[in-house]
């Protein structure tokens, strides 16, 4: 949609706003100030920047799914993954300035248990695989530091996925990662075009190498230069693209949802297809887009499954 066919734009925040000190940067900007215990005020179709935190996002991604906002992020301190995830990177004065000529775009809407995601899902024993920070991007020596920790004890769990297709894989994963798009993770970032925010699937990468070197060698490969072909993956790891994905695990699922530990005994991961109307931030570089597809994708390589997993 066009900047132009949005003639109101909305400031919806929490308590922490504190409108005095945001005066040098509201003079000019025909906001209307909104506090989020009024957000149903809101008409459909609006223009709605948020200063709220990642939480309270989540709380309102129904509401403005369902009246098709038009949302842009301001540098809430605790909105820290929706920020990443969107690009939103500078002061306020400069990003209200870019909103008011950034056309929105189409994203897909990913959730996990009905929560959206703005990163990954990180799940199993691969947690040192938290999401990217766009203001403290990972070292190699961090990644590798948080890798070695509990190295010991890692072995592969037993999972069963469920596609929309009804296509049921039983496979053995050391861990598993769901990429909400390839803005906003380590992983997303890492791998070549045919991850896009707005595919309208689920990508989710199994990580099941067969020795500690092999583990180590997958880390050094996310942290190198260079990109790794989906077409061309290492041989510990598996990729799986659906509409939706069910899956279930014997003890549940410990998992990071955009770096928060959840327990849950089972997950459901879906998409809206390009369901988010969002205004990018200046920091946010969208590949060029693939049309949504139901086609799904099982590149299990040497992955353990079925027998296999059950023996590993």
């Amino acid at each position: 949609m066009s900047t132009t066919e949005v003639t109101k734009t909305y400031l919806l925040h929490d308590s922490s706003f504190e409108a005095e000190r945001a005066a040098p940067w509201l003079e000019g900007a025909s906001l209307t100030l909104t506090p989020f215990a009024e957000r149903e005020q809101i008409a459909a179709d609006s223009r709605v920047l948020l200063w709220l935190g990642d939480e309270q996002i989540r709380d309102l991604a129904e509401l403005a799914l369902e009246r098709q906002w038009l949302i842009g992020l301001l540098p809430h301190p605790e909105a820290r993954q929706a920020c990443t995830a969107l690009g939103v990177k500078g002061d306020p004065a400069q990003l209200v300035e870019h909103y008011q000529s950034a056309d929105a775009i189409g994203a897909d809407a990913l959730t996990c248990n009905g929560e959206l995601v703005f990163s990954s899902v990180v799940i199993g024993s691969v947690l040192s695989l938290r999401p990217y920070d766009i203001n403290r991007p990972q070292t190699v020596w961090s990644l590798l530091r948080g890798a070695l920790k509990g190295l010991g004890q890692l072995s592969l769990g037993s999972y069963k996925l469920t596609t929309a297709k009804e296509q049921v894989i039983n496979l053995g994963a050391l861990g598993m990662v769901a990429v909400a798009h390839t803005q906003s993770s380590l992983v997303g970032k890492r791998f070549d075009e045919n991850l896009s925010i707005a595919d309208g699937r689920v990508s989710l990468l199994a990580i099941a190498p067969r020795s500690v070197l092999a583990y180590l060698w997958f880390l050094l490969r996310l942290v190198l230069p260079g990109r790794i072909s989906l077409s061309r993956l290492p041989g510990s790891l598996a990729l799986v693209q659906s509409e939706r994905l069910h899956l279930e695990a014997h003890n549940g699922f410990e998992y990071l949802l955009d770096g928060k530990p959840v327990h849950a005994p089972e997950l459901e991961l879906s998409v809206q297809p390009e369901r988010l109307r969002l205004l990018p931030g200046p920091a946010l570089q969208p590949r060029e887009e693939a049309n949504a597809s139901n086609r799904e994708t099982l590149r299990l390589n040497h992955v353990p499954v079925d027998d296999a997993a059950q023996a590993m």
